[in-house]
């Protein structure tokens, strides 16, 4: 993988790490959270997991804003987009 290809793929999962709050925060039902993730990440499913680490992250450190329904929203959205997303080696 290439330099820019990791620059890529950083600047999708920080996308979808804002997509994610921003959806919540706006109190979208999550499964269509889960979907809007799914149509940006395009089949990355490691933009994703690399999201929800994000997401996570800021849950353990407790960070505030977002408050913490909307991070855990974004959270619960971010792990169903992930488990939906096929693995490239399946």
């Amino acid at each position: 993988m290439s330099d820019a290809d990791f620059g890529m793929l950083a600047a999708l999962s920080h996308d979808l790490e804002k997509l994610a709050l921003a959806l919540s925060a706006d109190r979208v039902d999550g499964r269509v959270v889960s979907n809007e993730i799914i149509d940006l990440a395009a089949g990355e499913r490691e933009a994703a997991a690399i999201a929800l680490s994000y997401l996570l992250r800021r849950r353990s450190l407790g960070e505030v804003p977002p408050d913490p329904p909307v991070l855990d929203a974004a959270v619960d959205a971010m792990v169903t987009a992930v488990r939906r997303i096929a693995p490239l080696s399946a």
